[in-house]
């Protein structure tokens, strides 16, 4: 069932820590493919099949861009780059230009938002990881 912008709000507060990077993106990401879940569920029809072909983060990512005309490319480029923040660290145990990606995911929201400079990396990346849902969500909704 879909939740709306409050109870997923409420749910990343609850589930995503503001201390550890390797978490925020670990978990983030789980949230972010859960939204990705709810736009594809709105164009399948029986949807009991489309589990059964265990689709990756990628390729739903994918198909919901393609399905929404209205889903915007800055929002597919960060869902893209938060994918392979999540990669480099699910898939090797010392990954290459992990802190960069993040540094790179982080500054395509930091210009619209306002920190205080005592505010941390973690903070930062949870705070773009908030808007990625938020617009996703937005993207969701107008599909109602």
């Amino acid at each position: 069932m879909e939740k709306d912008i409050y109870e997923i709000t409420e749910r990343f507060n609850n589930l995503i820590p503001s201390h550890e990077l390797d978490l925020i993106v670990l978990k983030g990401h789980l949230l972010v493919e859960e939204i990705l879940e709810d736009i594809l569920n709105h164009f399948w029809k029986n949807n009991k099949y489309i589990k059964n072909c265990n689709l990756v983060f990628f390729k739903k990512l994918c198909i919901s861009a393609s399905l929404v005309p209205e889903f915007p490319p800055s929002l597919y480029d960060a869902v893209k780059l938060l994918n392979e923040v999540r990669n480099s660290l699910a898939h090797k145990l010392e990954p290459q230009n992990y802190e960069e990606k993040i540094d790179r995911l982080i500054g395509m929201f930091e210009k619209g938002m306002c920190f205080v400079s005592e505010v941390n990396k973690e903070l930062k990346l949870k705070s773009a990881i908030a808007i990625i849902c938020a617009n996703l969500v937005f993207v969701r909704d107008k599909l109602n």
